[in-house]
């Protein structure tokens, strides 16, 4: 090639010097003439087709389609291409990543309208329950006052009567009947049994024994009239907050005639031993019991 050839070849091609460094070798060796070598070039550089964009190589000055990957002489990588790339990729994975964000969110609010159901389905249903439960229960409960008032009026209809016996009998039948407005009621079974039920008068060959053994102590049916005694002294010392005034007064007459008539011991006797009770000494009892008992025994043998 001489250099009127080279000349006219890179004026038809201005990038002619720099293709030609870029021609692959094999290319270069299996060029025979300048003929040739003209065409190969022109195919490889002069031509672009029609409606392709075309691009520099920033590393080796070569031109080439913008939509390659990168450089097909020096390999480069094509910059623009590659961010566009990368650009389009990062869309996508928004994209992806907005749909998946958003299919929770309607997955959640079918869920959550279903759930919402059942919620509200399980809270009417406790609703109902509830109701159903608290007027059971305030018809129990009328029926439970109307019950009571009635045992109530019943046992105070005794009460007035002075039925202490039948009183002692109903209360031991029902022996639920445990609650405040019973009190006074449970009191007069308490003092029944201790004056009646419980207590049983020594006589006889037992009698003969406890005098001949000296045992003041056998004396048990004492022991029960101190026992009633004590009750009637709580219940005057808390001003008869049951209003059993009635029954203290009778019960308290009650021991002192049993007192007097088995033993014979007089009012003032009675009342001496009994005017030593104190509730804050937890021996008391027991020894107001000994020494009712140790009078009692000495009028026995007299």
């Amino acid at each position: 090639m001489n250099e009127k050839e080279g000349q006219s070849l890179e004026a038809d091609c201005p990038s002619f010097s720099v293709h030609r460094k870029m021609l692959p070798i094999q290319q270069k060796t299996d060029i025979i003439d300048k003929e040739q070598y003209r065409v190969l070039l022109e195919e490889e550089f002069c031509e672009t087709p029609e409606g392709e964009r075309m691009i520099v190589c920033n590393n080796c000055g070569a031109s080439y389609a913008d939509d390659a990957p990168r450089c097909p002489y020096c390999g480069g990588d094509n910059f623009e291409k590659s961010v566009q790339v990368h650009e389009d990729t990062i869309n996508d994975l928004k994209r992806e990543k907005q749909q998946w964000e958003e299919k929770p969110q309607r997955v959640a609010k079918a869920g959550m309208s279903m759930a919402a159901k059942v919620l509200i389905t399980v809270i009417v249903a406790g609703l109902l329950i509830s109701a159903g439960i608290y007027v059971a229960m305030r018809i129990h409960t009328v029926a439970s006052d109307n019950r009571e008032q009635a045992v109530l009026e019943k046992l105070e209809k005794m009460y007035q009567q002075q039925d202490y016996s039948g009183i002692c009998t109903y209360m031991k039948k029902h022996n639920t009947l445990y609650g405040e407005a019973f009190r006074k009621y449970r009191l007069v079974e308490t003092l029944e049994n201790d004056t009646k039920d419980y207590l049983i008068t020594p006589e006889g060959e037992y009698l003969e024994r406890i005098i001949r053994e000296k045992k003041p102590t056998g004396l048990s049916d004492v022991s029960y009239i101190i026992d009633a005694l004590i009750v009637c002294q709580k219940s005057e010392a808390a001003d008869y907050k049951y209003e059993e005034q009635e029954a203290v007064a009778y019960y308290r007459e009650y021991c002192s005639a049993y007192l007097n008539e088995h033993y014979e011991l007089t009012e003032e006797e009675i009342k001496e031993v009994m005017d030593g009770y104190d509730p804050s000494d937890k021996d008391n009892q027991s020894n107001l019991e000994r020494m009712m008992q140790e009078r009692a025994f000495s009028h026995l043998t007299e």
